[in-house]
């Protein structure tokens, strides 16, 4: 028994499941199985890939006939990614049916899953219908696509279940304002040309970071003098966004602001500042750096916090 386990121990996932369901035996050995967090990607041919060390291994499901019981890879800077492909008629109820199993026999977490909206050409309510009730628990949720349409996108965001993570990649035609649940703790869009400052000061996250907007730096003063005046984002870890123009920044950005020039500091963007850290306080006496930063050929503004005492 020990040694069966011992082996069980070193099979990748998804040879762990094949040996599951190779009799009941084997299914009864198989359930003591350490749990897994996998990554999810809904489209065309959608794939499950688990988040293990130094290989990341995964599933794809087509249609191609010619690609069945086919392997293939992709290599990354600091990640091998080794992928097995399944051809079935419905390659989402196929998927489905194989997560539903692992999820029976082993702890699974879902870390992150994906939905590539140009995948499904106009059916994205459909396909939300399909999985919303089997992938739950969404640790971050990722919605890419050019050019959808608004009402599609409103349906993931109000009918998928996620709890942590939103990162908005997709456009829309309309270009109108959505609506995000306030439950989340981190947000990010990457096409914010729709966001209006009042829209901004609305949100509740801890972590927001905004790309592609047309703020502006009197934008960004009122940004901090709201926070300093405890008028809101009261939440906030953590604020990105781009900067529409450096040149002004301490001008306009700081305008009628009390800061104090901060020494260089350490941490995830210390290499890219290139101007300031400012320090200003919030009327509670809690502190918080604002900072110009470049990366990599962007320049954006950081703004962080201290953690509440």
């Amino acid at each position: 028994m020990v040694a069966i386990q011992e082996v069980l121990n070193i099979l990748e996932p998804f040879d762990y499941i094949n040996f599951s369901q190779a009799s009941k035996r084997c299914r009864k050995l198989s359930t003591v199985k350490k749990p897994y967090k996998v990554f999810i990607l809904i489209k065309d041919s959608p794939e499950i890939l688990t988040n293990t060390d130094p290989i990341l291994y995964g599933v794809r499901w087509t249609k191609e006939k010619e690609k069945d019981a086919t392997r293939g890879d992709r290599p990354y800077p600091d990640q091998y990614h080794e992928i097995r492909v399944n051809c079935f008629e419905n390659p989402l109820d196929s998927m489905k049916e194989l997560y539903l199993y692992a999820r029976s026999l082993m702890g699974i977490e879902i870390g992150f899953l994906a939905f590539r909206m140009s995948d499904f050409k106009g059916q994205c309510r459909e396909i939300v219908d399909r999985i919303r009730s089997t992938f739950r628990g969404i640790h971050n949720l990722q919605i890419n696509g050019k050019d959808q349409q608004q009402d599609e996108l409103q349906y993931i965001l109000d009918n998928m279940k996620y709890n942590c993570r939103l990162e908005i990649l997709a456009t829309t035609i309309e270009r109108l304002p959505l609506k995000i649940p306030e439950t989340i703790k981190q947000l990010l869009i990457d096409n914010g040309s729709w966001i209006t400052l009042d829209y901004l000061m609305s949100l509740k996250m801890s972590t927001i970071e905004l790309w592609n907007t047309n703020l502006t730096n009197e934008d960004m003063n009122v940004i901090f003098k709201s926070w300093m005046e405890m008028r809101s984002l009261q939440n906030l870890k953590s604020f990105e966004i781009n900067l529409s123009n450096r040149g002004d920044f301490v001008e306009a950005a700081l305008k009628d602001i009390s800061y104090k020039k901060r020494p260089s500091i350490t941490g995830r963007y210390s290499s890219y500042i290139r101007e300031g850290p400012f320090e200003v306080t919030r009327k509670d006496g809690r502190m918080a750096t604002i900072a110009v930063c470049e990366y990599p050929s962007e320049f954006f503004v950081a703004m962080r916090p201290q953690p509440p005492v």
